[in-house]
This record gives structure tokens, sequence and C-alpha cells, in this order.
């Protein structure tokens, strides 16, 4: 198909509107217009099927574009990657587009540019940053640059950027993906036309999870419930959130491996129902509450001895033992004394399924003996060890004295908490029994206090926390048995500690540290603060591994007070919450407090403004810019250069041959973007420093930069990238230091020395008068204009200091040390052409003189000859000359 054809082909087409402007598409052809093929962008390719906007893009100067932006899918998910097709209309018949922006929200970026249409008519140069008239907020601007400039009217540039959404994205969210574009006149400045809220609505939904629990259903009083709670699907992670019904507290456990394990004993030794919740961290949903209920058996054994009265020495006699409940698992142990009560003995059973016990002994001599019985439960049993039931026999003795049973009950308060102290009050019966009682948690004796009208005493203050078993034991003074108590269990929990005040800065710049104090009321409580910077604590989010990320902080508590300068925002708005949780040292006897809530007033920041001839070298000044905030390891930042040349229209052009970047130390160069530069200069070709590893170099697309005299001329932008690592240097300033080779320009060689074009004009003063010395100067720049770079120029780099201002910037929480900035070796001028002999220079101005002014004076000539202008004057014809 010749362009002829191709061009019919085109002629045979179908509207497509898009907004306000005409786009042309063909019918059926199937041909992609490219710039060899000469032909315009008349055709894009369909919207995607997904949610879809059109409108318009406004500068601040009327200049509007017509745009469709449409997605492959309204609903997305955490950890996908979708489309978002931009396509824009041109409504003017001369128009250039620069960058393309897309504003993503916190939680996505582009990984990828595709042109579905045609390279020609698309982008490319994708770069995390937004171009120099960018307006809107730059924190999530990704941009790419117009392949193809010059846009005609009813022509069409159309991109897809593939958008990743992270996995810890935030769930549910609607998000309209802003725009906006590098768009100005053909020949002129550009401007920004935005519409931070153009794109279609896109919803990023959880993911769905199922919880499911499982684990011991019955338990001891003494003993502990695991409780297994399983995700599905196994990819999820995050955190469970476990809790006893009817108990404000919940304990986090991470999720490992699809599951997320608890052992938790019974709050008050009675039944009792866990409670699961899921809060992911890739993801997915919150899972609806689960619960499973545990038992907490008949945890309280008893057992009864029975005997003969009496019995004769050396003759056998039958104990047994009868278990409550019959059914519990274990063994009963049987305790008598032979020889008068000097001996002991003991023997174990494993009672029947009616819970009977019996073992036969004898006693080889007279008198009465002490017996026992006990059951002690399996390591694995849900049942407590029964008191122990005392008891006495007569061997051999008619009528022998026998001690009467006792029985002792112990009272105690169900819970408690640490340091607080707790009355145990036992109750001794019969009336006449005299002796102590011994006070027990768990085996350890507690203390001793005497029975005084059936009653004693204890008081007991705890130090640790969990269910303990408090029992009480009557050892008699009186012709009493011994008697134990049932166990009573106390639950011992920790004091909720509290968060009395919490302030934080009223107004504060996102990324910029804060400080926020938050007081504990409990004055001898030990642990951390944790600060959540705009996050939100239900979910338990932990800060991170490296410190790096601030929104999430611990600080100490000192003093009862816990304060930094550390935090950052992550988030604007008029009202970001704050949260303060304090969280115990393990083994605390405080609780981990509820969190409490501060606001703030959070904006973006305020880029730093250009260093107005931050390098100068006669009018050529160069400038840098970054974002106003600390820089952490692994952050990036991104340096705007600005070179501007402010000479006058009539001394000519300037070549600016390489533009370079001193880095501080620990910052690691990244990319170079814009359309202002063609990329880095290796080291053994740069012309201002191959030596210096801090050093990068770039060349520029046009390094020929007219004077701003002329309309929308006069500068060059671009933006460099660097990483920060952990070897910059926190506290001292970081400072990039920047270096330009120019050629041309400027009426000076040196700085403070007179040009020769000056000397040129004096020496004719004094010969000829100031009159035709200034007439002759003038002659000379209007001369020197078209050439005056070569003549008038030379080749400048850099004197050391590199810069008379460098740009600083502030660097925190990393491990560099030293000097940030390294002294940078001077570096001397090369020669250029203004080194050439005056007299050079002066012979080759006059005869640039002379030849401007033979040409004007030809000009001139030519033009009064013209017959129209000396009929318009009513002149007398010419001579005719001899050529």
């Amino acid at each position: 198909m010749n362009k002829t054809l191709n061009r019919k082909a085109l002629a045979a087409t179908t509207v497509l509107a898009l907004g306000s402007a005409t786009l042309v598409a063909p019918q059926g052809t199937g041909f992609a217009p490219e710039a060899k093929a000469q032909l315009i962008c008349a055709s894009p390719s369909a919207p995607l099927g997904g949610a879809s906007a059109q409108g318009t893009l406004t500068s601040a100067g009327q200049w509007k574009q017509n745009v469709v932006a449409s997605t492959d899918r309204a609903e997305v998910f955490p950890g996908d990657t979708f489309i978002y097709r931009v396509q824009l209309g041109s409504t003017y018949s001369w128009t250039s587009f620069g960058r393309l922006a897309v504003n993503l929200p916190e939680g996505m970026s582009v990984v990828k540019t595709t042109n579905p249409y045609s390279d020609y008519c698309g982008f490319s140069d994708l770069t995390n940053s937004a171009y120099p008239e960018y307006q809107g907020d730059k924190t999530g601007v990704w941009s790419v640059a117009s392949n193809t400039a010059l846009v005609g009217n009813k022509e069409f540039r159309q991109v897809d950027f593939h958008i990743k959404v992270a996995e810890d994205a935030t769930v549910p969210s609607t998000h309209s993906l802003g725009l906006g574009l590098q768009v100005g006149p053909t020949i002129g400045a550009k401007q920004s036309a935005e519409n931070p809220n153009f794109g279609p609505t896109i919803r990023v939904n959880p993911r769905q999870a199922s919880l499911e629990l499982s684990g011991d259903r019955v338990i001891s009083t003494s003993g502990e419930a695991t409780i297994e709670a399983r995700l599905n699907p196994a990819q999820a992670q995050g955190r469970v959130f476990f809790s006893i019904a009817g108990r404000d507290e919940e304990v986090p456990v991470d999720v490992v491996n699809g599951k997320a394990v608890w052992r938790t004993p019974s709050p008050d030794g009675q039944n009792f129902t866990v409670k699961a919740r899921y809060v992911s961290t890739n993801g997915f949903g919150e899972t609806d509450v689960q619960s499973l209920p545990v038992e907490v058996t008949a945890t309280q054994t008893t057992v009864t001895l029975d005997h003969p009265a009496r019995v004769e020495a050396e003759s056998p006699a039958i104990l047994s033992a009868r278990l409550a409940p019959p059914n519990a698992r274990g063994s009963i142990t049987f305790t008598w004394t032979t020889h008068n009560g000097s001996k002991t003995q003991s023997r174990t059973v494993r009672p029947d399924e009616l819970g009977n016990a019996a073992i036969e002994v004898e006693f080889p001599t007279q008198g009465v003996e002490k017996l026992s019985a006990q059951f002690i439960p399996d390591p694995d049993s849900p049942v407590a060890a029964s008191p122990v039931r005392y008891s006495e026999i007569n061997v051999g003795q008619v009528g022998g004295a026998q001690s009467k049973q006792s029985h002792v009950t112990l009272t105690a308060p169900t819970s408690g908490i640490p340091d607080s102290p707790l009355e145990l009050q036992a109750q001794v019966t019969p009336s006449d029994a005299r002796g102590q009682v011994e006070f027990y948690i768990g085996d350890t004796q507690l203390g001793t206090a005497p029975v005084i009208n059936g009653q004693a005493s204890q008081t007991w203050t705890p130090t640790a926390t969990g269910n303990m078993a408090v029992k009480a034991k009557f050892v008699p003074e009186s012709a009493h048995l011994p008697s134990e108590s049932q166990a009573t269990y106390v639950t011992i929990t920790p004091e909720r500690s509290v968060i009395q005040s919490l302030k934080v800065d009223s107004q504060a710049t996102l990324f910029k540290p804060v400080r926020v104090t938050a007081v504990v009321q409990q004055a001898d409580a030990e642990g951390v603060v944790r600060f959540y910077m705009g996050r939100n604590p239900s979910s338990d989010p932990q800060p991170s591994e490296d410190k790096a990320d601030k929104t999430i902080i611990d600080v100490p508590v000192v003093d009862t007070v816990a304060s930094t300068t550390s935090a950052v925002f992550a988030q604007t708005g008029e009202s970001v919450p704050v949260y303060a949780v304090f969280i115990p040292k393990e083994g605390s006897k405080y609780a981990r407090s509820e969190a409490k809530v501060a606001h703030s007033k959070v904006t973006v920041p305020q880029a730093k403004a250009p260093k107005s001839g931050a390098v100068s070298f006669d009018n050529i000044s160069v400038s840098l810019e970054s974002e106003d905030r600390v820089y952490r390891a692994g952050d990036q930042i991104q340096v705007r250069v600005h070179l501007e040349n402010h000479e006058s229209i009539m001394n000519g052009f300037t070549y600016v041959n390489e533009v370079g970047l001193y880095a501080p130390k620990g910052f690691e160069f990244i990319s170079v973007g814009g359309t202002d530069v063609s990329g880095t200069v290796k080291a053994q070709e740069s012309l201002v420093d191959k030596n210096n590893t801090r050093y990068t170099g770039f060349r520029l697309t046009k390094s020929n930069v007219p004077s701003n005299a002329f309309p929308d001329s006069g500068y060059r932008d671009f933006t460099v990238t660097y990483r920060v690592t952990d070897a910059a240097v926190t506290g001292t300033p970081s400072k990039f230091e920047v270096a330009v080779n120019l050629y041309g320009g400027g009426d000076a060689s040196k700085e403070g020395e007179v040009t020769w074009v000056g000397k040129t004009i004096q020496a004719i003063s004094n010969v000829a008068g100031s009159f035709a010395g200034d007439i002759w100067g003038k002659l000379i720049k209007s001369a020197g204009t078209g050439i005056g770079g070569f003549i008038k120029g030379r080749k400048r780099t850099n004197l050391g200091p590199r810069t008379a201002e460098s740009m600083p910037v502030t660097v925190a929480g990393t491990s560099g040390t030293g000097n940030p900035n390294p002294p940078i070796d001077k570096i001397e001028e090369e020669p250029g052409s203004s080194d050439m002999p005056e007299w050079q220079q002066f012979l080759i101005a006059v005869v640039s003189s002379f030849a401007a002014i033979g040409l004007i004076a030809a000009a001139l000539f030519s033009f009064i000859r013209n017959p129209d202008f000396i009929k318009q004057f009513n002149l007398p014809p010419l001579p005719k000359l001899p050529f």
C-alpha cells in the first residue's frame, strides 16, 4: 500500500468523539500510523471495559485538552495489576504535549507503560516524578513523555499505565486517578493542565478469607486450652486477635503458615468461650468473629477413706477409697504409719470404673496409726488433685483414744491485680478444734495463722499474674485429725495502664518530623509508648524491622513520659489522628493500655525555592531544588536542576557542554530524566571531573541555550534521582553541589577584567571621541551577534569551590559517619577562544564590523532603488550604475 492509498484509506473514516475533540478512526483498515508513514495519529484504540471517565484537563492559562480515561476493571484486589488507559485529544491546530502525569494514591505504583496503538502516537520514559510545572501534590505522581510532541487538531495521543496495587493497600477503598499534562503552543512555554480527581473510580476490595477454630474443648481449672485458628487460603497473612467472651482485652497472635496458635487458662476456673477475629496485612478482608466453647470439667475431686476402727497387730486390714467424680483419670495414693507413728509407708493404685480403690496392709505393732488417701490426676487429665483425707486406726488396743474428724473451708476473692493485697479466710469445724491453718499458693506455703473461734485469716499480695490455686490445711493441736480445703482459684490479671495525656503539634508537614508526647498515669510503669501516626492501632501494626518507617514508632517511658521528635505523618488531612498505646515490658504488673487519640493538621511540604545563581558564570545561573523533608535510608530524593541564560539579545548564545552534580556521602545515583537531558556522561569523557566518584555529569539534548530575552527561551530543566543509603551521615546537612561546563556568551572572559570589547571601545574613544567610540562599540556588538559566542566567548568550567551556594538536605536515622560533604579538588579552567591574543580578537572584530557595515549599506541601497519606494516618495530616478 503506497502513501496515496494510505491517505485515501484515511479519508474513508468514521468519527469517534473524545470529549469535545473529534478523533478520526479508519474503517477496518487495521492500519497503525507511524512517523515513517508521515501520517497523523487519527485512530485511537477503544476504551477499556472497566470503569471510565471523560472530560477536560485545563491549565491556569485556559489550555484545554479532552481526555478519555478507562481501566480494564472497576474492582481490584491487593497484589493485582490493572491497566489505566489515557487517551488525549487535541483541540488546537498547533499544540505541543510534554509529559503526561498520573497521580496515584498510596499503595499503588506504575510498573510499566505500553502504547496500545502506536509508539509514534504514544508515550515513553516512565519516571516516578512530576514535571516542573506540575502544581498539585507530587507525592504519588508518575509521568511519561510524549514520543511526538507536536499534536495537530483532531489528533490523539494515548498510553496504558500498568498499575500495581500493593499487598498491604488499604481495603476497602475507592480512588479517582488524577491526571496532569504538560501542554502549550508549538513555540512557547508549556503550562500544566491538571485535574487531581479526573480519572474513573476504581475500588480496592479485600480478598476473602475464612477462619476456623479448633483445639482443647475440655481443660482443668489449672490447665491451659490450646486454640488453633486456621486461615483459608493459607496465603493470608496478618494477625488473629483472640479474646475471652465477656472480657475486653484481645491478644494478637501472628499468622504463621496459615495459622495462629494461642494458649490460655480459664480466667476464673469456670467454663469460657474463646473468640477470634482475623486482620490481614496482605489485602485479605477481616473475617467474622469465630467462637469455640471450652469446658472446665469437674476440676474439684474428693476421696473418702474407709477402714476398720480396730485391727489386731500383724493382721491384714483393708483400706478403701472412693473417688468422685469416678471417671477422673489418675491414681489414689494411700499413706499409713507403723510402729506407733514412727514409720510411714505408701502405695498408689488406679481406681476402677466406679472410682473405687483398695489395698491390704498389716500393722506389726500395737498403737494408734495415721492413715490418709489422696487422688493425684494424670498429667493430661482435666481435673485437680483432691484434698488429702486423713484418718486413724487402733491397732491391738481396746477402746484406745482416737482423734475426731475436722473440716476446713477457704474463702478467697475470685480475682485480683499484682501488688494489691487480698484477704484469705479459713473456717475450721468442729468448733472445739484448735490449731493452726497453713495457707498455700499451689504447693508453696504462704503463711500460717492460728484458729481463733473457728476462724483463721491470711493477707496475700500477689506479684505474678495467672490462675492461682489457693488452699488451706488445718494442723490440729487438739484431738482432731488434719484436714485440707478444696482448692480455690484466684485469677490475677495485670492492672490496665492508662495514657493520661497525649500531645502532638497542631500543624505538621507530610514526612517532616513532628513532636509527640504521652504521659502514663502509673508512676512505676516500665515499657514503651507506641505512637501510630495516622495509622489505626486496632489491627496492631508493628514498627518496621529496620526502624525506617516512622509512622509507627516505639518510645521508652522515662518517669512516666514518652516523647519523640522523630515521628512523621505519611498522609495529609485537616485532622489526622495520632494514637498512643502503652506497651508494658515483659513480666510487668501492668496490662497494655487502651489507645488515646489526638489530632493534627498535616499539609503537603512546600518545595524549596530555586537558589538563584547557585552557580553563576557571568549571566548564566544554575539552581537546584528538592522536596523539603527529612530523608532516611531507602528513601529517594529528586533534585531538580534549572539552568537559565540571562544574557542580553546582543550577546549571542551559550553552549552548555555538561552539567553535573556532586552528591553527598551515602547518596546513590539512580537515574536522570527530563526532556532536556540526553543521559549521563562517562567518567573518562567528562569535561568537568574525571576522578571524583561523587560526581555524575549529564549532556543536554539541546546544548545551545539562547538568552531568556527571547520569548519562551533561556532555560533548561531536568531531574536527577538518588537513593539514600545507610552510609549517609545523620546530623550535619548533606549538600548537593552543581558544576557546569559552558562555551560562548558573556561580556567578560574572566570576572573582574575589562573585556576586549571594552578595551576596543576605549581605544577608539581616545582617538576619535566618545561618540565615535560608542557607535563603533555598538557596531562591534551587532557584527558579533551571529558569531559572538565564538569570538567573544571562551570554553569555561567553574572554579573551586564548585558552587557559590549548595543545596542542603537533612538525613536522619542512618549510621554513616564522617564528613557528609568531602571536599572537591579544584580543577583549573581549560583554555578557550578568549585566550587568543587581543590584536587577533581586535582584527577579527574590525573585519566583522566592516563586513556588517557593508551588508547594511548594500541592503539600504537595494531598498532605496526599489521603484515602489521612489514612486511613494516622488523621488527622481537614480542614475544607472556600471554594475
